[in-house]
């Protein structure tokens, strides 16, 4: 297997072994909107079978095994599953990583799309603009803006009223079929021209150029690896905003302890996350040594590992709080916590994509989080004795 496929595959495995436990977490087993049920709001749901047949009036944030979502959407739908299924219209745009994406409705926007298997059937619609990594790419669909695809088979059989763009791996292959149409230039990366197959009546209106996909290319490389690299930051809030929903849904109160703490002294959160950051390390390597202490130091290294990730969430929630206090009038948010929630770890992902400066911020919003956290609730368990 060659390199993209070993790191689709990865990637695509990784993030549903991750998702999915928390899904069952967070929500019911069998999650199911009526069709003739009508969602006012932001539909957010965790669980292994979602089904979505009435109206959303809002965004759809949905994590599960199954996802199928026949209804009307009027925001965008972000969602990771095994199977993902839209037959409705989306007034949004798509932002989806599965195993397999079906997508065969109108969609206003844009799709971006990590899967195994894409597939936009003869009876969707994209009106702007197309980014998908998939080993498998089927686009059988008008497409109204530009489309940026990396994978092993493209098959193409829509209209793109725009240019196109195909990384293929080195083994892959592009195809356009009879009913293929390409109104701008069609660009694809491969080591031969064997990798192209072109049906004799599909139309490219502009150019057709291949260009050489050596793995040295930067130029190529960023072709492949922004759009994923691009989605793996989209992955990374949704997976932060999961765990921070169901932090908040079970421990509003704790939330609201640290944040008071992280407000009220971040010199003392900070050093003392410091100090936490390093101590435990240490002691863990120390109990493993001991075969005494073995067991204690399993027990102890995934309960710091979860630690360092909630500082995470708790340093964004704080982060999207201060923001709406000082954009805001009243100077005291009252609102649900949802809300700052995601302000904040949208802020914590764009900065921390920061080359170098973004690893030096990550680790001082984790100290300021965690030396709160843990000193809050070191508390609690002193009132509690």
């Amino acid at each position: 297997m060659k390199n993209f496929k070993k790191i689709a595959f990865i990637f695509v495995l990784g993030l549903l072994l991750f998702s999915f436990p928390l899904s069952i977490l967070a929500a019911e087993e069998n999650i199911i909107v009526k069709s003739e049920e009508i969602v006012a709001g932001n539909f957010i749901r965790f669980g292994n079978v979602i089904e979505i047949k009435g109206a959303i009036n809002g965004d759809a944030i949905v994590a599960g095994n199954t996802i199928l979502i026949s209804g009307p959407v009027a925001g965008d739908v972000i969602a990771i599953g095994n199977t993902v299924k839209i037959s409705g219209p989306v007034m949004g745009s798509i932002r989806v990583a599965a195993n397999t994406l079906e997508v065969s409705n109108v969609v206003d926007r844009n799709v971006w799309a990590v899967a195994n298997d894409f597939t936009l059937t003869k009876d969707a619609k994209v009106n702007w603009e197309i980014n998908a990594t998939a080993l498998k790419i089927s686009i059988q669909s008008p497409v109204g803006g530009n489309a940026w695809l990396s994978g092993t088979q493209i098959d193409l059989g829509g209209v793109f009223s725009k240019n196109v763009q195909a990384a293929l791996d080195h083994d892959g292959k592009l195809s356009l079929s009879d009913q293929a149409t390409v109104s701008g230039n069609l660009t694809y990366f491969a080591g031969n021209d064997n990798q192209f197959n072109r049906a004799e009546n599909s139309i490219i209106t502009g150019t057709l150029e291949r260009k050489e996909s050596a793995s040295p290319s930067p130029s190529n490389m960023a072709l492949i690896f922004g759009p994923m690299f691009m989605f793996m930051r989209l992955i990374s809030l949704f997976s932060l905003l999961v765990v921070g929903l169901v932090l908040i849904s079970l421990f509003p109160k704790m939330v609201l302890q640290v944040k008071e703490k992280m407000m009220a002294s971040p010199k003392e959160s900070i050093g003392w996350g410091i100090v936490y950051s390093i101590v435990t390390p240490i002691l863990i390597l120390i109990l493993m040594i001991t075969i005494i202490g073995l067991p204690l130091a399993l027990i102890i290294l995934p309960l710091y590992l979860i630690l360092l990730y909630l500082s995470k969430i708790i340093a964004g929630f704080v982060i999207g709080v201060y923001l709406i206090n000082y954009l805001s009038k009243e100077k005291k948010f009252k609102g649900n916590l949802i809300w700052p929630m995601i302000i904040g770890l949208a802020i914590v992902v764009i900065i921390t994509s920061l080359p170098l400066l973004g690893f030096l911020i990550k680790l001082g919003l984790i100290w300021w989080a965690l030396g709160a956290l843990i000193n809050s609730q070191k508390n609690v368990l002193y009132e509690w004795r």
